[in-house]
């Protein structure tokens, strides 16, 4: 729904304002919105990949 509203994941991270996306997804929209904030703050945890194995993305300290 996000994308459709917002056009596309880029423009959500780096540009939509917080408060958009909290109305935009009125079920969940605050989680969502406290998510992007995190990220754009740099307020998670980065476990780089190596040797074909994926990275690990924590935004959340309880995950």
């Amino acid at each position: 729904r996000l994308i459709e509203t917002f056009d596309s994941e880029l423009e959500i991270l780096l540009n939509v304002p917080v408060g958009d996306i909290t109305g935009a997804l009125p079920e969940n929209g605050q989680r969502v919105a406290e998510g992007v904030s995190k990220v754009r703050a740099g307020d998670i945890y980065f476990e780089p990949g190596f040797d074909g194995q994926f990275g690990k993305v924590q935004v959340w300290s309880d995950e």
